[in-house]
């Protein structure tokens, strides 16, 4: 297997299955939230001050009742009071801790007892209240966690813990947070100052009150941690994709963005419109700041802000392009056993530049027979029944492998038309793998891959199919 793909294996794992992940705050995952937040921003960063709220709910994955969550912020934000239901005010443990496993690093940690535990697959909502200043944290073992409240640039994200990150005060937890499962977000900021906002969420509506300037902004889709960056923006917008840049990178951005628009206008011709909700900022931050990326969010540093590191042979090239097809993919928040997983991974694969596709299809073969030696069942159930039968996780695989056999059965100028008619017919409504197998059985005229769609689909025979076959070629073949 060459380098490229192995590489490439290990990002579209690290996508697909990261969403699997719990928030490292034993078994709390985020389903909403919403930041208030009231910013005065001085000159002299001493004078700025920051009053928030965050009202956030979640839900209890484990399988004992949840009687505590744990909370970090930034060291220079102090909570005053954790509201429960019907506004009551919960007990809390509030201490300046040390971060196990990044040395010299400190956090206000807040530990919460919740006014009754919190069952299985429950549902809980606590709102937060704090206020403070940011302290720089690229003193303190991140180094590109620079935020502080300054009147000409300021950032709001998780990893300058400007909100609660729910999370214990060790670094390997706090980063299994900060790649969190996406959920949405809503986000009501106020400023002094004609600053700008830009971010993960979209904008919603902008008011002015005398010197104060409010916004309000909330995800269209679920999204990771949120990321808010105030300067002097200005933006241009070409479909879903706007570019964000502030003073002196007006040519820059006009480069980006034609480069970016002319990759996209390619994906469009060959799988159809974007999803209707899918949003893409390419935003400038200061210089040590560092880059990042997030749902609908993708930024870098000034001096990584030109056209020739953005949309070159370059690893943030490839990090773009990557973030520009995820405006297709129809299961934005990746969770496993989606019906449209399969899909969604074969369209990253056939559309990222400098995959070896033949490598791709023959480990995807082979990780789809090791799945099947070890579990007899696997390959007797039809894909239709997958969730059903609890194969979630190995229904992404097979799905994958089956859209690679459609590929190679029915060619590139008959395989692309055709996803793109099925992501324009079945991305709107209820839709799930009998609905997929059901619109293949209807349109597809070629025999051999109706054929297969019914054995794989359908019947349970993949396992047949599998037994027969040493590679992918020879799959494939016994179709043709």
């Amino acid at each position: 297997m060459s380098v490229v793909l192995k590489r490439f294996l290990l990002a579209v794992c690290a996508v697909f299955f990261s969403s699997g992940l719990l928030l490292a705050n034993d078994n709390v995952a985020l389903l909403n939230a919403t930041l208030v937040a009231k910013l005065h921003l001085d000159a002299n960063p001493e004078q700025s001050q920051m009053l928030g709220a965050y009202q956030v709910s979640f839900r209890n994955t484990g399988d004992t009742p949840l009687r505590k969550v744990s909370i970090l912020l930034n060291p220079g934000l102090k909570v005053s009071k954790v509201l429960g239901p019907a506004g009551n005010k919960l007990r809390t443990n509030v201490r300046t801790a040390s971060v196990a496993g990044q040395a010299g690093l400190t956090l206000t940690a807040v530990d919460i007892t919740l006014a009754t535990p919190v069952n299985h697959n429950d549902r809980r909502e606590i709102v937060i209240h704090y206020a403070g200043v940011l302290e720089d944290l690229s003193h303190m073992g991140l180094p590109m966690s620079r935020e502080i409240l300054r009147a000409d640039f300021t950032m709001l994200r998780a990893q300058g813990f400007a909100y609660p990150v729910f999370a214990k005060p060790e670094m390997t937890n706090i980063e299994t947070a900060w790649r969190g499962k996406p959920f949405h977000q809503v986000a009501f900021v106020e400023l002094n100052g004609s600053q700008k906002i830009i971010g993960n969420l979209s904008f919603v509506e902008k008011t002015i009150q005398g010197s104060k300037t409010n916004f309000e902004l909330k995800t269209t889709q679920p999204t990771g941690p949120l990321v808010l960056a105030i300067g002097d923006y200005e933006t241009s917008r070409a479909g879903g994709i706007t570019v964000a840049y502030r003073a002196g990178q007006s040519t820059a951005a006009a480069s980006i963005a034609t480069a970016v628009g002319t990759f996209a206008d390619s994906l469009g011709q060959k799988l159809g419109a974007p999803k209707s909700d899918a949003l893409l900022t390419i935003a400038s931050v200061r210089d040590g700041y560092g880059s990042g990326q997030t749902g609908g969010l993708f930024y870098v540093e000034d001096s990584m802000f030109d056209a020739a590191s953005l949309t070159g042979d370059t690893a943030s090239g490839a990090s773009l392009r990557s973030n520009v097809l995820d405006m297709w993919l129809l299961n934005p928040s990746r969770s496993t056993g989606h019906w449209a997983n399969g899909i969604d991974r074969f369209i990253l694969a056939a559309n990222t530049p400098g995959t070896d596709m033949k490598s791709f299809q023959e480990a995807l073969f082979a990780e789809a027979r090791a799945l099947e030696t070890g579990n007899d069942k696997l390959g007797k159930t039809a894909l239709t029944d997958f969730t059903i039968e609890g194969l979630e996780t190995e229904a992404d695989v097979i799905n994958t492998l089956a859209f690679a056999v459609l590929h190679d059965l029915l060619g590139e100028d008959t395989f692309w038309p055709l996803i793109s008619k099925l992501r324009g017919d079945l991305s709107a409504g209820y839709t799930d793998t009998e609905t997929v197998a059901n619109f293949l059985d209807r349109v597809l005229e070629n025999r051999n891959a109706k054929k297969f769609v019914g054995n794989w689909f359908e019947k349970g025979r993949m396992g047949k199919d599998l037994a027969k076959a040493k590679t992918f070629a020879e799959l494939v073949k016994r179709y043709q």
